[in-house]
């Protein structure tokens, strides 16, 4: 279910039925513009882990009959937004919690610079192309698949510089 108003935007739903661990998903956004060229977005939510199997919907072994993984993370960010024309620019900080069944709880904080230039805009149609800069630092690396991990891609740190493309 989803609800949007303005610069008000909320959902709530599960991770899907049938998979050995259920979770209640969801989030909330708030975005109000606080002048002509700026906005800022606050934003909380609790979403499944979805880089694998065993972290999504968990898994069960077969020989010992453990269950473990079903990971979602819990936490909320705040993005600070600039456009002036065709030239957006933003800057993100954010904390979340990553939990699931007989998986070590994990932390994550992130961080990110970017900008973007809409270089060809039409009715139904635009071409914007950016760069961006983003870090994550996890507390402890969960990338194993094996009783007490939570098989997602967690490094302790990790840093990137992405160019989009959106068409």
């Amino acid at each position: 279910i989803a609800y949007t108003r303005g610069a008000f935007s909320a959902d709530i739903g599960t991770s899907p039925i049938g998979f050995r661990r259920q979770n209640i998903l969801g989030g909330i956004e708030i975005a109000p513009v606080l002048s002509n060229n700026f906005r800022i977005r606050m934003i909380a939510e609790q979403r499944a882990v979805t880089d694998s199997l065993l972290s999504w919907s968990g898994v069960r072994d077969p020989y010992s009959g453990a269950t473990w993984g079903g990971v979602v993370r819990s936490g909320g960010r705040v993005q600070l937004e600039y456009t002036n024309g065709p030239v957006g620019v933003y800057m993100l900080a954010g904390y979340s919690t990553f939990t699931g069944t007989g998986v070590a709880r994990n932390n994550r904080v992130e961080a990110g610079v970017g900008m973007q230039y809409t270089a060809w805009r039409l009715p139904n149609e635009e071409l914007t192309i950016g760069v961006d800069g983003v870090f994550f630092a996890y507390d402890n690396n969960q990338r194993l698949f094996t009783l007490g991990n939570g098989g997602y891609f967690s490094p302790q740190s990790y840093f990137a510089v992405n160019i989009p493309v959106d068409w």
